[in-house]
């Protein structure tokens, strides 16, 4: 109550108005404040769009990369990709978390969101330098591997995704960290036998929607593309140490009562190292050398090869017997791919061997290879398979399409059957191993087939020169040996076909090296019989009479000249007005500097013997008509007085 009484009577003593208001402002509640804003500068640099206006960070797209639900992951992989469209330059700055965030999602169960992460990743690889993904490569392989292995059948699948886009974007990294993968290749198609049996057997992809021999092949062509990527890896770096060694030869003059300073030792210090021997874990660090690690690869590789070819191939021995051998488009595509595996893996023995300066890897791929080969792919040749529909898959009830058959390399299987022919050469014919069954066999192939070639595709026939070379060039001596009358046969019929342009350009520059390499060496070119090349070599000089011509070919026509062949020099003075006509506007490819393939061309001319006086004047006004620079009109007159000083001397 007392309280209440002090209350009653504080409340007495306010002033009461009465009848009367507040002045005019005091009431108003004021509601003017100042405030100013609270800014993260990191937070300027992280934002992206998403969905118009709303605005996130790079950290929370990839949070959200974790979501449990599908279309938040979605959702973030699609504002990534507006990330690195809209911010290219501030990528490097999330370098780090974007790999190992995108890379994370080649595991998601989702097959859309994997597969729009490996157009991410694609993109990522393509705005910044190989160098800068080096050091990230590790953590990649790893999610890759896992993928390749993983218990899921459609994440594996994917993981071939996966993989094209790192061969295409850092490729000497997937080389580089080849032996690693190799490992899980051989178990997507295969498992251990078990302790009784060494060795792998093949394994069916039970569960799939594609058939077993559509996912062995599709393994297989990526196994082939990463083969192929370790030999142009092993060759490049082998082109750079040459380079290097090029670069550090100098040359010093002598100049009297001055001292010269000539370092015989000096440091390359600034060669590339390679930071993947650095970032492995101990653990996984191979003290293998090259050759065991490629004797590993073949020994477990090459069986699986053979099994798989057996058991796609639909023919028994009878048929093979009667050569009447139509395999279907799958087992078409499977030797293909099988085929180009073993050249590749010669290849690499043929790099290895010569790191070593030794045969020895080489002459145990023969060992391993020659008898599977010889039993069950040469006699079966030539092989075919049936024309293509000219309907889809689904219409044709299975029957292969016109597309199929064509990247199959055609009815005839001819990409197929010269790199048999090849492989034979190899592993039989450079060992004295052939018979004359066999080589009877591969010469009436090529002497049937050979002017036919030119209507097919250029890839189905890219094997030509390199058979050519093995037969005639490289054992040719043995050939004609074995069956001399097949063998001089099948040297007229390239002669012809070159003559007659029966050869494509891809094929044509290499198989002339192939021809002159046969000239120039003496035993070989009286072996074939040297008269039967001289209608072939009158017919060279008016290749320099074309608009465009390979360096590859004017330094091999500049070996005959060095050799003195008098066809070849008396041909090309009987063209010489010809060739003068053309020499300003030619393009000679494959040379940066156009004076200096200009100059190889016309050193030739040198080696012509018997220029007259009158020739010479002749010769060198018609130059002053058709060269119109003055530096190449030089060149020449000084090489025609130089090849004159020489008869005379």
């Amino acid at each position: 109550m007392g309280k209440h009484k002090k209350f009653l009577k504080s409340e007495k003593a306010k002033v009461k108005l009465k009848d009367r208001k507040l002045p005019k402002g005091l009431n108003v509640t004021k509601t003017e404040f100042k405030v100013r804003k609270i800014i993260l500068r990191e937070q300027l640099h992280e934002t992206v769009l998403e969905e118009g206006k709303r605005k996130q960070s790079v950290k929370e797209l990839l949070t959200r990369l974790k979501h449990h639900n599908a279309s938040f992951r979605t959702a973030a992989i699609r504002s990534l990709s507006e990330y690195l469209d809209i911010q290219r330059d501030e990528v490097h700055r999330h370098l780090g978390p974007l790999v190992q965030g995108i890379a994370a999602v080649s595991l998601d169960i989702e097959k859309d969101i994997r597969r729009e992460s490996f157009k991410l990743l694609g993109t990522l690889f393509s705005l910044v330098p190989a160098s800068s993904i080096e050091p990230f490569f590790e953590m990649i392989s790893s999610y890759l591997r896992c993928a390749m292995t993983h218990i899921q059948l459609p994440i594996q699948e994917d993981s071939l995704l996966m993989l094209d886009v790192l061969l295409i974007h850092v490729p000497h990294l997937v080389a580089g960290n080849s032996n690693r993968i190799f490992s899980n290749f051989l178990d997507m198609i295969s498992k251990f036998r078990g302790d009784a049996k060494p060795g792998r057997t093949l394994t069916t992809n039970v569960g799939s929607k594609i058939t077993t021999i559509k996912w062995r092949t599709k393994i297989l062509e990526r196994l082939k593309d990463m083969l192929a990527t370790m030999i142009s890896h092993k060759q490049s770096d082998a082109q750079v140490s040459s380079d290097t060694k090029k670069s550090s030869m100098a040359h010093y003059q002598f100049v009297p009562n001055v001292d010269v300073y000539c370092p015989i030792y000096r440091m390359h210090l600034n060669t590339h190292y390679d930071l993947s021997s650095v970032l492995v874990r101990s653990r996984d660090v191979v003290k293998d050398t090259e050759s065991d690690r490629l004797r590993t690869y073949i020994s477990q590789l090459v069986p699986l090869l053979f099994d798989s070819w057996l058991e796609v191939r639909s023919f028994d021995k009878q048929e093979l017997q009667r050569k009447q051998l139509l395999i279907s488009n799958d087992a078409a595509s499977t030797l293909k791919t099988i085929l180009n595996i073993l050249i590749h893996l010669w290849d690499l023995a043929v790099i290895c061997d010569n790191e070593e300066n030794d045969t020895e890897v080489c002459d145990w791929f023969k060992k391993e290879c020659r008898q599977e080969l010889n039993e069950h792919m040469l006699g079966g040749m030539p092989y075919q398979q049936a024309e293509g529909s000219g309907v889809s898959k689904t219409k044709s009830k299975g029957q292969a399409t016109d597309r199929e058959v064509f990247e199959s390399s055609g009815p005839h299987c001819l990409n197929q059957n010269l790199n048999i022919i090849y492989l034979c050469c190899i592993l039989n014919a450079s060992e004295r191993d052939l018979s004359f069954d066999q080589a009877t066999h591969i010469l009436q192939f090529l002497i049937n087939n050979i002017q036919t070639f030119k209507q097919f595709s250029p890839d189905w026939v890219s094997p030509l020169p390199n058979c050519l070379r093995q037969i005639l060039y490289e054992n040719g001596a043995y050939f004609l040996q074995i069956d001399k009358a097949n063998t001089k046969m099948l040297l007229q019929t390239v002669l012809n076909c070159f003559q007659n342009e029966l050869f494509g350009r891809e094929n044509k520059s290499k198989i002339l090296t192939v021809l002159c390499d046969i000239i120039m060496r003496n035993d070989l070119y009286k072996a074939y019989g040297g008269s039967d090349f001289n209608g072939w070599l009158e017919d060279l000089p008016q290749i320099l009479c074309n608009p465009q011509v390979p360096l590859s070919v004017i330094m091999t026509l500049c070996q005959l000249g060095k050799q003195k062949n008098q066809v070849f020099l008396q041909a090309l003075r009987n063209s010489a007005l010809k060739v003068i006509e053309n020499l300003s506007s030619i393009n000679i490819i494959g040379c940066d500097d156009k004076f200096d393939g200009q100059k190889s061309l016309m050193n030739m001319f040198y080696w012509i013997d018997g220029w007259s006086l009158e020739d010479q004047v002749k010769v060198k006004g018609h130059a002053q008509i058709y060269v119109t620079d003055e530096n190449t009109l030089n060149y020449f007159s000084f090489i025609l007085e130089q090849s004159s000083k020489k008869i005379n001397a």
